[in-house]
């Protein structure tokens, strides 16, 4: 499943949905950039859907938006990929080419390299290895 807004992006309504069908293989992808409304409760959802999480779509994210920003120029992408990794996360990260306007393999460059930025020597803050 797939947090795209509304009701059913919930991740709480997710969870709801998976116990109901529980005959079926059923996880769920989580985006940034559809995250902007639960970052008050974040590290809540993660602990709750970490077993049921197959995926994240890594985006530049500031609390105030826009939706859309660059990884590396947002002030909390970097938090919230620590806390998934603090909390055992092992699934894949995607990035996706949510710009209209631009070559979408530039803005997967530009993504890459700002989530390198994030976690490199030359970052103080390091805490994740470099893209390789």
């Amino acid at each position: 499943m797939y947090n795209h807004g509304g009701w059913f992006g919930e991740p709480e309504n997710q969870l709801e949905i998976m116990k109901r069908l529980p005959q079926y293989d059923i996880g769920i992808i989580y985006n940034f950039h559809h995250a902007h409304e639960q970052l008050d409760k974040y590290q809540s959802i993660i602990k709750q859907i970490l077993p049921f999480l197959w995926c994240v779509n890594l985006n530049g994210m500031k609390k105030e938006g826009p939706k859309i920003i660059t990884i590396g120029q947002g002030t909390l992408e970097k938090r919230m990929i620590e806390i998934l990794l603090k909390m055992g996360y092992t699934a894949p990260f995607g990035i996706l080419g949510h710009v209209k306007d631009e070559d979408v393999a530039f803005t997967l460059q530009k993504n890459l390299i700002g989530l390198q930025s994030l976690f490199s020597d030359n970052n103080p803050k390091k805490s994740f290895p470099p893209y390789k």
